[in-house]
């Protein structure tokens, strides 16, 4: 994984629960529209994609807003910590099903839910 940086103005980067807010507004949500993604099991939710692990890395790095990515303590992928204590994680296997995913953490408002991203059929 790569990392970015840079920040708003100022240096100042916004909150998860601020780029969440953002992201939802672009891409399939929940349908009681508070989390990304078509609703599945087990606070699941699914993006569909031609390149799911692509899509997935794109999208974590939407999430982190010039954070720099740390490989997690398990070894099985990389996690953005946010300064109240959100977080959010990519596993580019899950080991439920295989497929990457993204597990969002947001402490603030006790919201913790995963993306996997699917190949389109």
């Amino acid at each position: 994984m790569g990392s970015a940086t840079g920040g708003g103005a100022g240096g100042a980067l916004p909150s998860l629960q601020d780029v969440h807010a953002a992201l939802l507004s672009q891409l399939p949500k929940s349908s009681d529209g508070s989390k990304i993604g078509k609703d599945g099991p087990n606070r699941t939710q699914y993006l569909f994609s031609d390149k799911p692990r692509d899509a997935a890395e794109q999208l974590f790095k939407k999430f982190a807003q010039g954070r720099k990515p740390v490989p997690m303590k398990n070894g099985k992928g990389f996690v953005v910590k946010f300064a109240n204590g959100d977080r959010v994680n990519f596993r580019p296997t899950s080991s439920s099903d295989g497929s990457p995913a993204i597990d969002v953490h947001i402490s603030s408002q006790g919201k913790l839910y995963k993306i996997h991203f699917l190949e389109n059929k």
